[in-house]
């Protein structure tokens, strides 16, 4: 029988203990792995993630485990992620903290849900801001409540329930305004019945004929043409009501001033603008470019006295209630925050000699020596050969080995960048250097010779990743 040697007992007590570790340990992570993938499809998100991030843990070089690991994790953070987002625009503000804060438990930094959070709080303020608002417009303060929602404008300019309210008390401050001049308009003098006949009459004849009927002041402005005549034949019909007719036919407008006074002046733009009752109102931007927005304004509404503020991106114009009605709503379709594609990038090197690592390494060589004869010489005759045993013939030393080794760069990361594109923007990855490459021109010269002109230019030498996401 033959006899093991001391060195390959003592090889065998580490060698064999060792590749029983290394087996165990890669059917564990096999089996987290699997489980994991089952836990995820049967719904069990949280144990399943759990499951496949102990098999990335226990075989970190393991592409496939990782790739796993990472790919259903960002599936679970986008869904929660989402159903957060939907939660915040709906207003209900603690069911999407607790979400965002669920995602930061599978991934800490993730950057969607940190600025979910902080939107979150500001959702409850602009809210706090909000209240204080509606009881300030409630108790008559239209003031107050219009200087508290320009305040959740600056921060939150989309923000539906601030424009809502917005709207409301800019509406309740012009419905006011309109009820004070139709309570003037309303008062006797405009409402007096009065009978007016004038055919082909000068128009200042006819205005001074109904201010000494009705007992009405009527000022003209300086531009009012002395030469205008009218044609109008009334019975018993109100003074308000003759007053607008004239002014229809010769295209003037009137400011009512108080009880029995009223103003009279072209119906042309210039005159428009410097007499009817004009707002100032401010925008601030956070999406649009304010110089962009103020064109669009001067565009549709033909508003002049529109100014920007480069600095702070914000827009200002003073113009009529109904064209600031107008470019709210211009500003609103406008300043809209483009989609945003967060991309976390990871680079393998992953080896395809793995496995060689793993195994028994035979000698690549055997050598066979014939004793010598009991002559004593150095040599044997081919005759000589029959006589040689297995007992006889000598063998060199075998030795073979167990390779039991793991290299780390069977899956080594080179980078784990994070892009963030906008919507139809491109963006770059560029993992790797410049390269300057050195470019010489030669050119001859008449008195002979040559001038060498010397060009450098720098490549990207790497890993180029180039996307323009389309939400």
């Amino acid at each position: 029988m033959k006899q093991v040697s001391p060195g390959i007992r003592r090889a065998t007590r580490w060698v064999l203990p060792a590749l029983l570790v290394a087996l165990l340990a890669g059917c564990e992570a096999t089996r987290y792995n699997t489980d994991g993938m089952r836990l995820i499809d049967s719904g069990q998100i949280r144990a399943g993630l759990e499951s496949l991030r102990k098999a990335n843990d226990i075989d970190p070089s393991n592409a496939r485990y990782r790739m796993d690991y990472l790919s259903q994790r960002a599936l679970v953070t986008q869904r929660l992620n989402d159903k957060a987002d939907e939660a915040r625009n709906s207003g209900r503000l603690d069911e999407a903290q607790r979400l965002y804060i669920d995602v930061t438990t599978y991934e800490r930094d993730n950057e969607r849900a940190r600025r979910g959070l902080a939107a979150v709080e500001e959702a409850r303020r602009t809210d706090q801001y909000l209240s204080q608002a509606d009881k300030a417009f409630k108790a008559g303060q239209y003031d107050v409540a219009s200087e508290l929602v320009k305040r959740v404008l600056r921060e939150a300019p989309q923000h539906a329930a601030a424009r809502a309210l917005q709207r409301e008390i800019n509406d309740k401050v012009d419905a006011d305004r309109m009820a004070r001049d139709k309570q003037l308009s309303s008062q006797a003098v405009f409402k007096r019945p009065v009978t007016l006949q004038f055919r082909d009459a000068n128009l200042r004849m006819v205005f001074e004929a109904l201010s000494r009927t009705a007992n009405l002041n009527i000022i003209l402005d300086r531009e009012v043409k002395n030469d205008l005549r009218t044609t109008i034949y009334v019975k018993d019909a109100s003074v308000e009501d003759t007053i607008d007719i004239i002014l229809l036919q010769n295209q003037l407008e009137k400011r009512v001033l108080n009880n029995n006074t009223i103003f009279v002046y072209p119906a042309t733009p210039a005159k428009q603008k410097e007499y009817a009752e004009l707002k100032v109102r401010s925008f601030q931007l956070s999406n649009v470019d304010a110089q962009y927005m103020a064109n669009i304004i001067k565009t549709m509404l033909k508003t002049k006295d529109v100014v920007t503020d480069q600095r702070t991106n914000t827009l200002i114009m003073r113009d009529t209630p109904e064209a600031i009605a107008v470019a709210e709503k211009l500003v609103a379709a406008q300043d809209i925050a483009d989609p945003e594609v967060m991309l976390e990038v990871e680079v393998l090197e992953v080896s395809t000699g793995r496995l060689q690592n793993l195994g028994i390494d035979w000698p690549s060589t055997i050598s066979f020596t014939v004793p010598p004869d009991s002559s004593g010489g150095s040599t044997r005759t081919l005759g000589g050969l029959r006589n040689v045993t297995s007992n006889s013939l000598l063998v060199s030393t075998i030795s073979a080995g167990v390779n039991l080794q793991l290299q780390d760069s069977d899956a080594r990361v080179l980078a784990s960048p994070r892009i963030r594109a906008r919507n139809k923007e491109k963006a770059k990855i560029l993992i790797g250097d410049k390269v300057p490459v050195i470019t010489n021109t030669v050119t001859p010269v008449q008195t002979g010779g040559s001038v060498v002109t010397g060009s450098v230019q720098y490549l990207d030498v790497g890993i180029k990743l180039e996307v323009e996401p389309q939400v």
